[in-house]
């Protein structure tokens, strides 16, 4: 038996892992903050939306933001969600949870020797305090962990007054802090930057920068008592006041995890035994001058980027991270390093939404934030082919509003364009021989071009007999059509 009618045949591919990174500032940016900015982070995405803190040090005080998740121009957009709210004296870092029993918490470390937490109204992003509880002396870091067996969250703290890590869990309900047992935990001399790894092979780990012992402390986490054991201090010969560390997420069965080196004006890669948690380092590359703070952003289309903020000439160093290796690339896109405001203090990357991640660094001189957006490929959501007119037709959504849309057939030819419209979605018809490709889209912003699409094959079969393997195709998906 024969089809009548020319066959189309569509199947959708992976992402192209190719590393064409656009970034753009965000319209409006810089952003007002308190006096003398020091920490910034970002939320979880959630119900579509994201919402960013700023520690505000001299002003005792906490700013937050709604981030616009949409792709218009202004797309990234900080907008105040309500006046700062106070924290301990001298708040110098602070993280969101991640969101657990539909919760979302937001943790400061308070100079003073505390650390406060607050809840977040997760459809406006405003801050209720929980409460303030001890900790050490001049606490200076704070992280929270993942979520650890479906319901249980830790937050750790860095005081560098008295070399140890306090270390409590967070009731998933109300925020209230417990101490776990044994907490404090001893660290190097004057431990400042702390970060929890994602949980591996069933392991957690935390790591801090000890300022004065020039030295990461590296712990193994009990995830059913939340208890620190070290596992080992890690020596960073000729590196000065290590201030800043953070894990990698996992890629291609790698963990890394990144120390800015303001001695040398470096970057140091170590690569984490995802099994004992061991360091080894395995290379560096070059940063501006005095980097403090580092942060990795979420892996998009198999590309991972790294940045950091250099206090020394008020810009902000974006990488290209090698996920086989941790080598970094630092980006060569117009704008590269990225203009900051005076004393660049915290850096942060934003979860995707919307095929663009953000970041933001908090400038303690200029008492503002400045924010850039990464704009990957659009979404290709479908190509069809017409095999009567030996046409295309192409949709998608998450481009840029008024990019430039490029049509690729096979990788390769640029078959033709159209422009993304307000919403940043497109749909338009192009020419196109009756043949089988593969279609990817990207989108150009100005002289920036993202990386390539998902791919979408077309295939057009003539009149004629039925392949087995089409026919076995058709049978499995589209069993109304006879063959």
């Amino acid at each position: 038996m024969f089809i009548k009618k020319s066959l189309l045949l569509v199947i959708v591919f992976n992402f192209v892992q190719v590393n064409c990174i656009c970034i753009l500032p965000v319209t409006g940016q810089p952003f007002a903050a308190g006096t003398a900015p020091m920490g910034v982070a970002f939320s979880p995405l959630v119900n579509g939306k994201i919402f960013s803190s700023v520690t505000n040090f001299a002003d005792t005080s906490i700013s937050t933001y709604q981030v616009d998740t949409s792709t218009g121009v202004n797309s990234g957009v900080f907008t105040s969600v309500s006046a700062p709210v106070a924290t301990g004296i001298g708040p110098f870092a602070v993280a969101y949870s991640p969101l657990i029993n539909n919760n979302l918490f937001v943790g400061v470390a308070n100079e003073i020797g505390s650390v406060t937490i607050y809840i977040s109204d997760l459809t406006t992003g405003a801050l209720s305090v929980v409460g303030t509880f001890a900790a050490g002396a001049a606490t200076k870091g704070i992280a929270f962990s993942p979520v650890i067996n479906g319901n249980n969250l830790l937050v750790a703290a860095s005081n560098q007054g008295d070399n140890t890590v306090s270390v409590y869990s967070v009731q998933s309900t109300t925020g209230v802090l417990t101490q776990v047992p044994g907490s404090p935990f001893v660290a190097g001399a004057e431990p400042l930057g702390i970060a929890f790894s994602p949980i591996v092979n069933g392991n957690l780990f935390a790591a801090i920068t000890n300022v004065n012992g020039n030295t990461i402390s590296v712990f193994s986490v009990n995830m059913g008592t939340g208890a620190f054991s070290l596992i080992s201090t890690v020596p960073l010969p000729g590196v000065l006041g290590p201030r800043s560390i953070a894990f990698s997420p996992l890629v291609s069965c790698n963990l890394f995890a990144f120390v800015p080196d303001q001695t040398d004006n470096v970057v140091i890669t170590f690569q984490v035994n995802t099994n004992t948690g061991a360091f080894t380092q395995v290379s560096t590359a070059p940063s501006g001058l005095t980097p403090t703070a580092v942060a990795f952003s979420p892996l998009v289309n198999g590309i991972l980027l790294s940045g950091v903020a250099n206090q020394g000439e008020t810009s902000a160093s974006i990488y290209n991270v090698n996920t086989n290796t941790g080598s970094l690339s630092q980006l060569t896109s117009a704008g590269s390093p990225f203009a900051t405001g005076n004393v660049p203090d915290g850096l942060a990357f934003s979860p995707l939404v919307n095929q663009r991640v953000f970041f933001a660094i908090a400038n303690g001189g200029s008492a503002n934030i400045s924010v850039y957006k990464v704009i990957y490929a659009p979404l290709l959501l479908s190509a069809a082919l017409n095999c009567a007119t030996k046409t295309v037709t192409i949709t998608g959504s998450s481009a840029d509003a008024g990019a430039t849309i490029s049509v690729i057939a096979d990788g390769v030819t640029v078959i033709g364009t159209g422009i993304a419209d307000a919403l940043g979605n497109f749909s338009f018809s192009l020419p196109l021989a009756t043949s089988n490709h593969t279609i990817t889209v990207t989108q150009t912003i100005g002289a920036c071009t993202t990386e390539q699409s998902n791919s979408i094959a077309i295939i057009c079969s003539p009149v004629g007999p039925v392949s087995d393997l089409v026919r076995a195709i058709i049978q499995k998906y589209c069993p109304f059509l006879s063959v």
